[in-house]
């Protein structure tokens, strides 16, 4: 009878059932504390209470059946299956990962990170988001372009001043000799955000400040104005000083590649090869036209069309060679033009690249670009 009274106990205990205790009444707050008590220390201790007398040996077993039952197990989780090789081969965002750190260095411009956030694909929303702060991060403050102060003024850019090197390394692709190296300093100025266009021009036309051009024929509107000689540009920028107050003028030679490098080092300010992903300019031996890619003009493209460069301006490579102030030579026989036309091979695209005409020369592929003082 008493082994019996012993084994239902034990199975009451291990169902987790309150057992029915044949103990002394004096056991039963004891009783009460092994319904609450878990932990092993607690029970030892209390079975030492109890076990003394043999008053409580049903409460003694109970705690012994307690301690000698295994711990309860918490089943694994399964692992998570290994990706197939197919699922693996489906990482359509693996290349622009790979490419991530090239938008993050200090010389990449504005104008190569929003190409690559342009090619990004929709599925690859961690990169379109870093992308997306790191143009906000290179894109200039409003407060940097000033506002145009009419109607009919070139809108302009600020540009802060700065110390860069001038010219080009011996080993650049396509380098000429007159691109000799040396540091130059450039204050604070203004610089136009496209070159000047046609319709700009006929304003001054208009208002009696500029001669008529004869018309090239690739648009007008929106284009930039060509066949313009050096004197000529003269007449737009005396009239725009007049209109507005202020001083308007040519960009010098040395703000011109300052201002076209936008603080790089290559001969383009996206990098050490030309794209026509960037600029409007011709094949890849002088001296044709060429529509590829975002180039869909064989001519002159329309102001705007391409990406700014981290200073914020369009077309400082390709589109218009661009009169600026200073002579080629002592005798200033010549005035220097720079940045390549629409006409031209890559090597005559650089920042670099100097070129030159006689201060009444006119082409198809010669416009200019206006510098305000501040």
């Amino acid at each position: 009878m008493q082994l019996k009274r012993v084994v239902v106990l034990l199975g009451l205990a291990l169902m987790g059932a309150a057992p029915a205790w044949a103990d002394s009444p004096a056991c039963r707050p004891w009783q009460a504390q092994l319904a609450n008590t878990t932990d092993a220390a607690a029970l030892k201790a209390l079975r030492a209470k109890a076990a003394p007398g043999g008053l409580c040996s049903d409460l003694v077993k109970a705690i012994d059946n307690r301690l000698s039952a295994p711990p309860a197990t918490v089943p694994k989780a399964k692992p998570a299956p290994a990706p197939t090789p197919a699922a693996a081969a489906v990482d359509r965002c693996a290349p622009a990962r790979a490419e991530w750190p090239m938008m993050e260095r200090p010389t990449t411009g504005l104008g190569v990170v929003q190409n690559y956030r342009r090619r990004l694909p929709a599925s690859c929303a961690t990169l379109i988001d870093l992308a997306d702060a790191r143009i906000r991060e290179l894109t200039p403050p409003p407060a940097a372009a000033t506002p145009a102060p009419c109607t009919f003024c070139p809108e302009v850019v600020e540009i802060p001043g700065g110390s860069f090197t001038m010219g080009s390394p011996a080993s650049e692709p396509g380098r000429d000799s007159d691109e000799a190296q040396k540091q130059v300093s450039v204050a604070r100025f203004f610089a136009g955000k496209h070159e000047v266009t046609w319709d700009q021009w006929n304003a001054c036309v208009a208002d009696d400040g500029c001669s008529a051009l004869q018309d090239d024929g690739f648009g007008g509107g929106r284009h930039p104005v060509t066949k313009v000689s050096w004197d000529e540009t003269r007449q737009y920028t005396r009239w725009l000083t007049r209109k507005t107050g202020r001083t308007w003028r040519l960009l010098t030679e040395a703000e011109w590649e300052y201002a076209a490098r936008a603080r790089t080092t290559g001969a383009y300010w996206w990098g050490p090869t030309a794209s026509h992903e960037y600029a409007n300019y011709g094949a890849e031996t002088c001296c044709e036209g060429l529509a590829s890619g975002v180039d869909r003009w064989v001519n002159t493209s329309p102001a705007g069309q391409f990406d700014a460069n981290g200073f914020g301006l369009h077309d400082m490579h390709g589109n218009v060679w661009e009169w600026v102030e200073d002579c080629y030579e002592q005798a200033c026989s010549y005035r220097v033009v720079r940045g390549g036309s629409w006409g031209n091979d890559p090597q005559n695209l650089r920042a670099a690249i100097r070129n030159r005409s006689t201060p009444t020369g006119r082409s198809s592929d010669l416009g200019f670009r206006v510098a305000r003082t501040p």
